[in-house]
């Protein structure tokens, strides 16, 4: 009897102790979110833009971010993201004008590996104004991070890039886990491009 009273007070003890550790768990999985969304990018920098337009360059990332809600208008997040940006191969070319035959450097395209990953904050404007829950959000954001390039030793393209700015985004809820979003964003990216959008879906955990 007393084994059992003694067994009985050790499992109600671990309880005890384990319980608000999972009270605790609950509360910050509460506040996380995850998104997965398609991102612009500038595949090359302007000067040889005019040569590979024409080859169907891939011109964005998949990106994968988790977002954790730091209070009711506040939220941070850390994101992955993975595309193949273009590469340009020169070659040269003999023309002929005015009956003078000449040699012209042309450029071809070629696309390898590039991951980008930062940080970014997002802050929910629109709670300012309406306290009751709604479908839309609208949410100024900024974000800084770090593209990394495979260029395969090609010196004409930046193999790193260190990315900042900051923009404006919408969503939508479709319930209270499920959201679509849209992204539109003003700074300093990958291969002087100065502005950027997504869009993706979001899922609360």
């Amino acid at each position: 009897m007393i084994r059992k009273q003694n067994l009985i007070t050790a499992l109600l003890l671990v309880f005890s102790t384990i319980q608000p550790v999972l009270s605790q768990t609950t509360e910050f999985s509460r506040k996380l979110s995850l998104s997965v969304s398609y991102e612009s990018a500038n595949f090359t920098n302007d000067q040889f833009k005019p040569y590979l337009l024409s080859q169907n360059p891939n011109t964005g990332f998949a990106k994968l971010a988790v977002h954790y809600k730091l209070s009711e208008l506040l939220s941070s997040g850390v994101y992955l993201g993975y595309g193949r940006l273009g590469l340009p191969e020169p070659y040269t070319i003999s023309v002929i004008q005015n009956g003078v035959e000449q040699e012209r450097t042309w450029y071809g395209f070629d696309k390898s590996n590039a991951f980008s990953t930062g940080i970014e904050l997002k802050f929910m404007l629109l709670q300012l104004f309406i306290k009751n829950e709604t479908r839309i959000s609208i949410y100024p954001k900024i974000q800084a991070g770090v593209l990394l390039h495979n260029t395969q030793n090609n010196t004409l393209v930046d193999k790193t890039k260190f990315e900042y700015g900051a923009g404006i985004g919408a969503g939508y809820a479709f319930t209270r886990k499920f959201s679509v979003f849209g992204e539109f964003m003003l700074g300093d990216f990958y291969n002087d491009d100065n502005s950027k959008w997504s869009v993706g879906v979001n899922v609360k955990l």
